[in-house]
This record gives structure tokens, sequence and C-alpha cells, in this order.
């Protein structure tokens, strides 16, 4: 479908079904947002490349206080997640689980604010800034749900937070 159509498509509606559309899509998207948060209340719900990788090394740098070099082949480039999640680990007063925790909450704040870039992404493609519940097209591609993608401290959702502002400013430029 042109987005030209479904933007005149849109504006067809009548004022009484605009505002039960966006209603249904937003509660969709609430529920699945809540799906998401439910499943990170568990650290089980760390994935294996975040317990061998990416939250080792932001203990690492809470430990050393800086970022320092690595002499393992796979560290040896610091990465922006281990930096992002270093926030968790520096927190004073938590130990073992609870430091997990709070670098999986960051990252579930980095994604809402994922999901404000892509109703701010489509909006702007679509050229409408009065589309209300665009954010909630990002559950029509399930893949959050599956093991890989979902909330679990790897470096995923913090490089796709990044993603559409740097398309916004691509676009802009």
């Amino acid at each position: 479908m042109d987005s030209a159509l479904g933007v005149r498509l849109w504006h067809r509606l009548s004022s009484s079904r605009r505002g039960l559309l966006p209603t249904a899509v937003s509660a969709f998207g609430i529920l699945c947002v809540g799906v998401i948060y439910l499943g990170l209340l568990s650290p089980e719900s760390v994935n294996y490349d975040a317990t061998w990788y990416h939250l080792r090394i932001a203990q690492d740098y809470a430990r050393w206080g800086r970022i320092r070099p690595f002499y393992d082949y796979s560290a040896i480039v610091p990465q922006l997640a281990s930096i992002v999640h270093t926030w968790g680990y520096l927190v004073p007063g938590l130990d073992g689980a609870p430091r997990w925790m709070m670098a999986l909450h960051i990252e579930f704040a980095l994604f809402l604010w994922t999901l404000v870039g892509v109703a701010a992404g489509i909006q702007r493609l679509i050229g409408d800034f009065t589309l209300p519940a665009t954010w909630a097209s990002f559950f029509l591609f399930p893949i959050i749900f599956v093991y890989d993608s979902n909330i679990g401290g790897a470096a995923d959702h913090v490089s796709a937070f990044f993603a559409m502002p740097v398309v916004l400013a691509t676009l802009r430029l």
C-alpha cells in the first residue's frame, strides 16, 4: 500500500472510529510491553552472551573504576553496551543478581525510548504527525518475544536505541 494512500484512508475514518482504533492499538502495545517487562524480572532471563561478555565487562569496569583494556580476544575493544551496563554495577548496596537486574532495567528503559523513536520515525516517514499509537507497530514483528531478542542484557537493544535517531538525523541532513 502506498503511504500517501494510507494517509488518505486514515483521514477518511470518522472521528468516532479514529478514537477507538488508536485506543485498541495502544492497549495491545501496552500488553506487549507488560509481557516483555514480566520476562525480565528473573535473573534467569539474562542471555548467554550477556553473562559471559557484556555484563562481565561491565562488572570489571565497575570493579576497576575505569575503562581498562582486556587481554582477552573477545573483549579487546570497549563496547557501548558494556559501558551502559556498568551503571547497573555502580549502584551501591546491590550484590549479585540485583546488579544484573539493574542492568536489565536500564536496557528496558532504552527499549521504551526505542519505541518512542519508532513512533517518531514512522510519523516522519509518512509525514503525518497526528498519527496516534504508531509506536505499537513495533510489535507487528514479534521477534522480541524470542529468547535471543528479549531483554537479556545483550547489546542489541542498546544499539537499537540509537538506530532511529541516526535515521532521523540522516533524513534531516
